[in-house]
């Protein structure tokens, strides 16, 4: 009898255990792969020295985003009022944080100041350039993909406070393909394009004598 006991709770525990691997086989079949993650950044534009320095200490403080653009999911708007996400399409940062680079990176590149750095080093600058990130999306219009880029810098004299200097730049461009690499790269492109259009124009249009207190 014991014997027979033993024998049965054996089969028991194999047909539990088949069991249990078959409904894991499901699940795993079920699930499927993750989808890979693809990570995309924003580059400085290639700039070259302008050929004038004005005699300035200038700061950049980092750049302040819209609302749906602080965290690193590329984001796509199905209509001008629907905010949605790329889940696995994000950025390499946060776009505040790469634009603020790019931004320091163009400037010193172009020469126009004796001294540029980010507003967390300290000190006491002579002017700082504060922009903001308006757009950095995919926009979708029926079967119409367009990458949108819209930047705004302004430059306030540290002492006095008053603004000395704005801009503005605004990238638009229709994706033919439509993939979300193919966006990425034209977000990239505005912003570039952008960031050299800032830079070129605080050359141009730069106060070159300080106002006086």
């Amino acid at each position: 009898m014991m014997v027979r006991e033993a024998i049965g709770r054996n089969m028991m525990w194999k047909r539990v255990t088949v069991a249990c691997l078959l409904l894991a086989a499901l699940l795993a079949a079920g699930c499927g792969k993750v989808p890979t993650t693809h990570f995309y950044t924003l580059e400085a534009p290639s700039m070259a020295s302008t050929g004038k320095t004005l005699p300035y200490d200038v700061q950049v403080a980092r750049f302040r985003a819209a609302y749906r653009l602080t965290q690193d999911r590329l984001v796509f708007m199905p209509t001008p009022y629907h905010v949605d996400y790329y889940t696995y399409h994000r950025w390499a940062g946060f776009p505040a944080d790469m634009v603020t680079a790019a931004m320091i990176s163009s400037l010193k590149h172009a020469g126009i100041f004796r001294s540029v750095s980010d507003v967390h080093t300290g000190g006491k600058p002579d002017y700082i350039l504060r922009g903001e990130i308006e757009n950095l999306e995919e926009q979708d219009n029926g079967t119409t993909v367009t990458a949108r880029v819209s930047l705004t810098l302004d430059a306030y004299d540290f002492q006095t406070r008053a603004v000395v200097w704005t801009g503005a730049a605004d990238y638009q461009k229709q994706i033919a393909a439509g993939s979300v690499d193919d966006v990425a790269r034209e977000l990239n492109a505005g912003v570039r394009q952008g960031l050299e259009k800032l830079t070129r124009e605080l050359a141009a249009g730069f106060p070159e004598k300080k106002a006086t207190p």
